[in-house]
Parts: C-alpha cells; structure tokens; sequence
C-alpha cells in the first residue's frame, strides 16, 4: 500500500490520475450523450405529436372548406335554392357524424341598402326573420338559412354579419381574393347558454351565374351572398382530437401575438391539472390559414416526458465512477512494477524518433523527387520536389499504384518502360536500378517530361522480406530539349549553308569549265552569276539573322524610337518585297487606313519585322494570289495586319512558333527554305519598341499576322 502511495504522488503516476480522469470525463461524456440521445429521441417524438395535431386541424378545415365550395357549387347549379333543399343537402352531409365539431352550414344573402325593402317584403313572405340589428347601413347581409336547425343557430338567423368588423374584414377579403376565408376570433350568435366559448367563421362567396367576376368590382357587383359555417372553437378541437390520448398539450391564438385576448383555446382543459409541471418541450407554428394566421403553441405533458426516463440515467453515473476508481488502482500498480521497463522503451523510441526525423528532413528538403512504394507496389508517401516535378498534389498520388491519370505514360517507341514497370521489376528481382531514363507525357503540360530513374529496394532486418522501393526522380527534361534544339540547330544551319554553297560551287564550276567561254552561252553565264548571286545573299541573311539574335539577346542592339506614320513605312516595305512577290504572280495589296495615326517606332527596326513577315508570307502563298496589309485601331495601340491565303499554321506548331529555330517543318526535305530565326527575331525586335506580335491561323485558309504598336 505505501508503493502504492509513493507512485501515486509522483510524477509517474500522472499517468493513473489521468485514466481516473479521463474514465470519470468518459462516464461524464457518456451520461451525457445519454441524456442528449433521450432528449434527442424526446424531441422527435414530440415534433412528431406536434405535426399529428396539426395534420389533423388543417385536414379537418380542408373538409369544411370542401363542405363550403359543395354548398356554392349548389348555387352555381341553381341560383333558386329554397330552405328544404338546403335542409335536404346539409342533412345529406351527416355533419355530426362525419364532421364533429362543426356548428352548422348556412347561407348568407348579400343585400345592397338600395334593395333592403325588397328583401325585407320577400323575407316577410317566405318568413324569414328580419334583418338585426337595425340601423341605415350602405351594405347588409342577412343569414338566411342555417343547419341543423336547433335553438343555437335559429338565435342566428337574420343576424348581418356585415355589421360586425371582424366578421366584416372577413367576408371583404373572401369577395375580393374570390377565395375562402376565415374570420378572426368572434363570439357567436348561438352563445345563448352554457359556458361560452371562442368562436370563428368559414366564408365562401357564392355569385350569380352569368355575371363577370374576373376584378373585384365585378365581384362585389356580381355577389348573391355566401355560404358559412360558424364554430365554437372548444367544440371543433374536440371533434378532432378529442378522441385521442395526445401526450401534448396546445394552445390556439388569433393572430400573430399570444395574448389573454388573442386565446382561441386552450387543450388542458381536457384532463386534470398538473400542477408544478413545467414543459419541457415545446414549438410554436404560425399557421396561415385561409386568408387568417393563427399562433399554436405546443407544450409536452409529464405522462410523454415520463416515458423516456431510464434507470440508467443513474446506474451509469455511479457505474462509471466505480470502474473509473479500480482502473486508477490497476494503472497505478502497473506504474510501480515497470517503471524500468518504460523508461527502456521510451530511450529506444527518442532513438528511433530521432533517426526518422532526420530521415523526413532529409525527405522534404533534397532536390530530387523520391516516391515510396510498399511491397504491393501502393504509394504510401511523395516529397515535395516530386510533386513539383509533376504538377500534382500528395491527395492526388496517395494511394495510388501508378502515377496517375493525368500523368499518361505513353511514351514513343524510343522511351523506356514506364516507372512502374520498373518498380514491378525491383519486386519480382530484389534488385535496384540506377540511371534509367523515362519520359511522361502530361497531359495538362502538352509535353513530355524527361526524367532519370533510380530505384532502390529496402528489406526488412529481421526476415529480410522487402518492405518499400524507393524510387528517385531527376528532372532531365531541359538537358533534352538542349539536346534536340543543338540537333535540329545544326542540321538546319547545315542544310542552310550547305544548299546555297552547292549552288554557288556548281556555278562556279560551270563558269570555270570553256564550255562557257564562247559567246553563245552568255546567257547561261548570266543565269550562272544570277544563281551564286542569289545564294550568297541567303548565306548573308543566315549570317545577319544568327548577328541580330546575338546582338538582342546581348542587349548590344539600338533603337531610334520617335512618333512617325506608319504607312510611308509600309509602302516601302511592299515596294521592296514585290519583286520577290511577282516571280511567282503574288501580288502585294496595302489598304490605307481613313487616317494614318504616328507610333512610337523605330522605322528600320519595323521595316525588317515586315519585310519577315511578307517574306513568310509570299513564301507560303500559293502563286497567283494576294498578300494583304492592313492598318486598324485597337485600344490604345495602332495594329498592323499581314494576311496571307496559304495553308495555315499546323495546331501542334503553334504554341512553338515563336521560338528560335522553330519550323512547321523542320525536315531537311522541307519545301520551303528557312532557318527558324525571322518570327523570333520579329517578336524581339516588336516588344523592344513596347510593342506586341500575334498571328490566328486556319488551316487550309491561310494565316493573319498582327503588330501592334503604341500610339503616340
């Protein structure tokens, strides 16, 4: 007992404290989660009473409102309803039978003042009683008939309901909405004995035939009257709910407000008092009902919150407590005996803690991206310079067997396996791989990405089983695209130089041979001179071409730029490129613009982008077409178009077409001639003058070049 003591009061055993308190926040958690579920199911339940006693009165008013509609849709079929007949249809309807609660249904006659003695006389006749109470009014209504007819509803007959406001507003808003209504809390006429209770009425207006009723003027010219049923409150609750054991108790208030004067009815009138009960549950629903709200306040009763008491909101308390207390004793002997024990465990596991950090350190922050398999081949962990390398996130790779599909291994025929080829090989052979090369195609980059793959296989030490594959990533993909630029470079620089070379050699060798020394071959020798001639030219072209991408990339090139107009720039360029246009019938068309705006500009500098851009463009017009220049406004810029109707610019070479040594078709077979230079060079020289360069192109149709330069 005193080692029990002793480990209790040191720090070795915050450990047994902390199971007794976490065991009492368990017992205390799980009390509580008891106690919530009960009220949880509680309050579901008593939701579910609450939608059962309204489901009950909004049906229960909807029949009436049928009883209602049936009653007009008798005067619709005759405007000449006598008392039996309306005795006959009410007697038919058996309401004490179907419809407990209900007062009556009866019949209201609309009675302009200018018709009253006349109706006064008719009434007389048909002994009816007499209109009350008395007193000029611009409008009466009359209760003509009403049944059952018994000594409470034959106190009603004769009454002008029109006279009363709240009756009033009612049967005004039935005409005007041509809808049923009821009215708000009312003392009935029938309240001649007994206990009174609150009341209401049912309005439907009924119209002569034939007449329009489409406004609310044509309506209260059009109205005969209306059918109605009156109802102590007390008395319907009862019809409808009296014959069921509710577990609820609810209160009905006119309107919005709850209030002494607002209370319709109140159903714990029904049973006995409970006193010193306060509810525990409780809703209120402000049901719209009829061109009328009312306010239902539900409130539960002892007998429903009793049914959901347990022994067990007790037992697991005290429970809890006892099984909390032996496991502090269990925890703190435990503690005594192998303090040793864990405190060897928790040396060797900092150790082991501390050689995994330096593990993941070492993991996030290398250069190369390293993805880790498992023995099944799964990927259990990426670090960063992967996923940069791969444009994706950890949430993406988890998991995953292979990369994954947005990453589409799908290499030529000259690539490698694809890496997970070679991580089923490391696990088939128990083998590392180094310096293997595989490429990617990505399908949101458009390209293929280039990497060196290294993979190494760790094995378990205990039973040499093989545990992960670590597989290393190095981004190669640049070294390649330096390589096959330095490639296509030198074979087009060799083809370039090359051709001309051969045609210079070969006319020189002509010219050499005394096959040409006569007189006759003059014109040969011209041709001859004309061919080395043309061919020196593009070996200087080639050369200035290579000298400005130098000089720009250098930043050793000058610009004179000041405001000047364009199109004196743009005639001379046509003029000097329709001689190589002409040779092949291509004519050069400029259209002047409605006014020629001055740009900042330097004049040669523009005049070599264009003579490019129409070089290009006559060079991939088929003959005897048009290549057109054109002038145009574009916000805060002056826009140079050269249009040609040649085959168009290839979807794939697009994105490319700007770059240095870039060709459509950069075979040494190509039908035209070029060294992928002049539209790198263009879009250079244009964004040196602040400019911009852009193209739209359909194959098939031909190509737009566009050059736009700020204004002045």
């Amino acid at each position: 007992m005193k080692l029990l003591v002793q480990t209790a009061f040191s720090p070795r055993g915050m450990a047994a404290w902390l199971i007794l308190l976490l065991g009492l926040l368990a017992t205390a958690t799980l009390w509580h989660s008891l106690l919530t579920n009960q009220q949880q199911r509680a309050q579901a339940e008593f939701e579910l009473h609450n939608r059962e006693v309204l489901a009950a009165i909004q049906k229960r008013l909807q029949g009436h409102d049928q009883i209602l509609l049936s009653g007009a849709a008798l005067f619709d079929a005759s405007e000449q309803v006598d008392r039996d007949e309306w005795r006959n249809f009410v007697a038919r309807l058996k309401l004490e039978q179907n419809y407990p609660g209900i007062q009556g249904v009866g019949v209201v006659k609309a009675i302009p003042a200018a018709e009253l003695a006349v109706y006064q006389a008719d009434a007389k006749n048909q002994q009816l009683p007499q209109i009350h109470p008395s007193g000029e009014r611009e409008f009466y209504t009359a209760i003509m008939y009403l049944e059952p007819d018994n000594e409470r509803n034959r106190a009603a007959l004769g009454y002008d309901m029109f006279s009363e406001q709240v009756r009033r507003k009612a049967m005004q808003y039935a005409v005007e909405h041509n809808s049923t209504t009821i009215s708000g809390k009312v003392t009935l006429k029938q309240e001649i004995k007994g206990p009174q209770q609150a009341g209401f009425l049912m309005y439907v207006p009924v119209f002569y035939n034939n007449r329009p009723v489409a406004t609310a003027a044509e309506r209260w010219a059009a109205l005969f009257g209306f059918v109605y049923s009156p109802y102590r409150i007390d008395d319907l609750m009862q019809g409808i709910l009296g014959n069921r054991d509710l577990m609820v108790d609810f209160t009905i208030h006119d309107g919005e407000q709850a209030s002494d004067a607002t209370l319709m009815h109140n159903s714990a009138r029904w049973h006995e008092p409970e006193p010193n009960h306060k509810a525990l549950y409780s809703s209120r629903y402000l049901i719209p009902s009829y061109g009328h709200q009312w306010l239902i306040t539900l409130t539960s009763r002892h007998a429903f919150e009793r049914q959901f008491e347990s022994l067990l909101n007790w037992s697991l308390p005290l429970s809890g407590v006892a099984i909390s207390s032996l496991l502090f004793l269990l925890v703190l002997q435990l503690l005594s005996r192998q303090q040793q024990a864990l405190a060897l465990a928790e040396r060797m596991a900092k150790q082991r803690a501390e050689s995994e950090a330096r593990f993941h350190q070492l993991f996030l922050h290398m250069g190369q991206g390293v993805l880790i398999y498992n023995a099944s081949a799964a990927l259990v962990d990426v670090n960063p310079a992967a996923l940069k390398l791969m444009g994706l996130t950890m949430a993406q790779l988890q998991g995953n067997t292979a990369l994954p599909g947005d990453w589409q291994i799908n290499p030529p025929q000259a690539l490698p396996p694809a890496p997970l080829q070679s991580v089923l090989d490391v696990l088939v052979s128990g083998e590392g791989k180094t310096s293997e090369e595989i490429g990617f195609w990505h399908s949101e980059l458009q390209s293929y990405l280039w990497c060196n793959l290294d993979l190494y296989p760790q094995f378990a030490a205990d039973t040499q089983q093989l545990e992960k594959i670590y597989l290393v990533l190095s981004d190669i993909t640049e070294r390649k695209r330096v390589a096959q630029m330095k490639d296509e470079f030198v074979a087009t620089v060799s083809h370039e130089l090359r051709t001309p070379l051969t045609s210079i050699s070969g006319a020189l060798d002509l010219l050499c041979h005394q096959v040409l020394e006569d007189e006759g071959h003059a014109a040969l020798k011209q041709h001859m001179l004309q061919v080395a001639y043309d061919n020196s030219k593009r070996l200087t072209m080639l050369i200035n071409d290579l000298l400005d991408l130098e000089k720009i990339a250098a930043g050793g090139m000058s610009f004179d730029i000041k405001p000047q107009l364009l199109m004196p720039i743009l005639t001379m360029s046509v003029e000097a490129n329709q001689v190589s246009g002409s040779k092949r019938g291509i004519r050069l068309e400029l259209t002047p613009p409605d006014e020629d705006v001055p740009v900042l500009v330097d004049s040669l500098r523009l005049q070599q982008v264009l003579a490019n851009l129409l070089s290009n463009a006559i060079k991939f017009s088929p003959d005897n077409s048009v290549v057109r220049l054109g002038l145009s406004t574009v916000p805060g810029f002056i826009r140079i178009s050269v249009c040609d109707s040649g085959e168009g610019i290839p979807q794939q070479f697009r994105p490319m077409i700007f770059q240095k040594f870039s060709q459509a078709d950069a075979s040494s077979s190509k039908r035209q001639q070029g060294t992928g230079l002049g539209l790198a060079i263009c879009k250079e020289l244009v964004e040196r003058m602040q400019g911009r360069i852009s193209f739209s192109s359909e194959e098939g149709v031909g190509s737009c070049f566009y050059v736009d330069l700020p204004t002045a």
